[in-house]
């Protein structure tokens, strides 16, 4: 269980890190190809589509870590006044849904990554590439997620929060 722990995080920490660099992409390449399109010069191609797949792959890759670390939005209103047990039980219950949600979007995911490597599939835009640049990043969003909650919901057994 202690590798699994250790190769989980170790992922989780990768898809944030990741992350991290596409937002420094995002705030350095467009304010560069803006300015250098003022001038007429446009050395950038496909920034506009870069852009959009790194905000897709932010969000996605962002999530597992945000999760493990648990900075995630909650409701508070709805569970400032109301007991620890409600608490533990509200823990459960989102817990429960990210396995049941994260599971259901994962198998789907990967259903269509094995499709588009199967079929060959290509992105023609202003930039050509596999379909499966972009379509790995939601199975693997989905299993850090999924495995994250397992995570919680075992350390919660054990240590007897029931």
């Amino acid at each position: 269980m202690c590798k699994f722990l250790r190769i989980q995080t170790f992922l989780v920490n990768s898809g944030f890190y990741l992350s991290c660099i596409l937002v420094c992409y995002l705030t350095f390449i467009i304010p560069l190809d803006v300015m250098l399109r003022s001038f007429g010069v446009s050395l950038f191609v496909g920034v506009v589509e870069l852009s959009e797949y790194s905000l897709l792959a932010i969000a996605l890759l962002c999530a597992p870590w945000v999760y493990k670390k648990d900075c995630n939005l909650k409701v508070d209103i709805l569970i400032l006044n109301r007991s620890d047990d409600f608490k533990v039980k509200h823990s459960y219950f989102i817990d429960f849904l990210v396995l049941l949600l994260g599971s259901i979007v994962f198998y789907y995911s990967t259903s269509s990554l094995i499709e588009s490597i199967n079929r060959d599939r290509y992105v023609f835009k202003m930039l050509t590439f596999p379909e499966w640049y972009i379509n790995w990043i939601i199975p693997f969003s989905m299993l850090m997620l999924v495995s994250e909650s397992v995570v919680k919901m075992v350390n919660r057994i054990s240590t007897s929060e029931v």
